[in-house]
C-alpha cells in the first residue's frame, strides 16, 4: 500500500486528532475528579436524566457495555446512580446532585478550551468541522 495513502487513512487521522483533542480537555481539568470523557458522560447524563442506559449508549454511539464499563468510576464516586427500571433488563441513570456540583465546578474550564479550539481553527471551519462529523456519524 502506498504510505501516503496510510498517512492519510480517515481512521487515523480522526484517531490521533481525537487525542490531541481529549488531552487538552482532560488538561483543562486538571483540579478535578473527572476526565474530558467522563465530563462529556456527565453532560450527556444530565441531558437525558433518567435516561435507560441503552438509550444514552445509542446517543453516544457507543457500545452499552462500554458506557456502563465508563460509568463505573462515576458511580462509584457518588456522581451518577443506577436504578432499576420497570424492565428488569434495563438500567436508569440519573446525575445525583454531586454530579451536577462537579459539572457547574468544571464549566468554565470546558468553555475556555471550546472557545480555544474554536479559535484556532476558526468559526467557519469549526462550524464546517461540525458539519462533517455530524455526516460521518449518520
Amino acid at each position: 500500500m502506498d504510505p501516503i495513502n496510510v498517512i492519510n487513512c480517515t481512521c487515523n487521522k480522526l484517531r490521533i486528532a481525537s487525542r490531541v483533542i481529549t488531552r487538552l480537555y482532560n488538561s483543562s481539568f486538571d483540579d478535578s475528579k473527572v476526565s474530558a470523557l467522563q465530563f462529556s458522560l456527565l453532560q450527556t447524563i444530565k441531558a437525558f436524566d433518567g435516561g435507560k442506559i441503552t438509550t444514552i449508549a445509542n446517543q453516544l454511539k457507543m457500545e452499552r457495555t462500554t458506557l456502563t464499563r465508563n460509568i463505573k468510576p462515576l458511580e462509584r464516586d457518588g456522581l451518577v446512580f443506577i436504578e432499576s427500571s420497570e424492565d428488569a433488563r434495563e438500567k436508569i441513570i440519573k446525575i445525583s446532585s454531586k454530579g451536577v456540583k462537579e459539572l457547574k465546578r468544571n464549566q468554565d474550564a470546558w468553555e475556555e478550551v471550546q472557545l480555544s479550539v474554536i479559535d484556532k481553527i476558526g468559526k467557519k471551519d469549526w462550524n464546517q468541522l461540525l458539519k462533517i462529523l455530524d455526516k460521518l456519524e449518520s
